[in-house]
């Protein structure tokens, strides 16, 4: 009996982690900035106040 339990659970976490992928994969692929545009803005505007940087790209003050 315990066999078949642990495969039920197996398959409930499978699922669900599943899911949970799926919508991170949705929620990040609708994201205004890529990772290399992060790293773009860091590398190039890390010096200045977020403010100036807002104005340069308006998508991070909303």
């Amino acid at each position: 009996m315990a066999k078949n339990s642990n495969a039920v659970l197996i398959q409930i976490f499978t699922t669900l982690i599943a899911y949970l992928l799926m919508a991170l994969f949705q929620i990040f692929r609708n994201s205004f900035l890529s990772v290399l545009s992060i790293k773009r803005l860091v590398k190039y505007y890390g010096h200045l106040p977020f403010k100036k940087v807002a104005k340069i790209y308006p998508m991070l003050s909303g």
